[in-house]
């Protein structure tokens, strides 16, 4: 293994197994057993590395599961992807007011490093949705032919979703956004006659 693989390694366990917000250059140049020059030689500010290690455990539970299998139905394929950005029982609820701190912080003068992450992961999602449009696009089976304005429309819908999830008094479940969010492909998103 390659150094850089090696601190990106080590950096994942950290998060992992003690949190995200445990993730250091100090920290993971002793769990890796080098000096902190040698791991900024790699990653030269903290920020960076954050962000890097960030990415990579965000892509890794974010799966393209069946958006290349022309055979599925285009809405249950684009469907399934976009569902996993909401929770998937109401045991995971709890994980979203951490989701709305980061938004939450992003609008703050300063934005702290939860609300920096959030930026990233924003683009991050706004890339995979946008390459799933893509491939869907390809198909000739999106009624719209922008697919920035639809990752737009589906990425503001999930938003809306969670938001209505958090809320005190909603008479909202998860198995009922998800079923919205259904609807919003197949009646907004994805040409079902096609």
């Amino acid at each position: 293994m390659d150094r850089r693989a090696e601190i990106l390694q080590a950096a994942k366990e950290i998060a992992a197994t003690e949190g995200m917000g445990e993730i250091s250059v100090r920290n993971v140049a002793t769990r890796v057993g080098i000096g902190a020059s040698t791991l900024r030689h790699y990653f030269p500010t903290q920020r960076q590395l954050f962000d890097t290690v960030l990415s990579e455990v965000f892509d890794a539970h974010l799966e393209d599961l069946r958006i290349n299998d022309s055979s599925v139905s285009p809405v249950i394929r684009l469907t399934e992807c976009m569902q996993q950005f909401l929770p998937a029982t109401e045991a995971d609820l709890p994980q979203l007011e951490g989701w709305l701190a980061g938004y939450v912080s992003v609008l703050e003068p300063r934005p702290s490093d939860q609300g920096s992450a959030v930026l990233t992961l924003t683009g991050q999602a706004r890339g995979r949705v946008t390459q799933w449009l893509s491939i869907l696009q390809s198909e000739g089976v999106l009624r719209l032919h922008d697919t920035e304005q639809a990752a737009t429309i589906l990425l503001a819908t999930v938003n809306g979703l969670t938001l209505e999830l958090i809320t005190p008094g909603t008479p909202e479940s998860v198995k009922s956004v998800r079923r919205a969010l259904t609807h919003v492909v197949s009646g907004t998103v994805v040409n079902t006659q096609a």
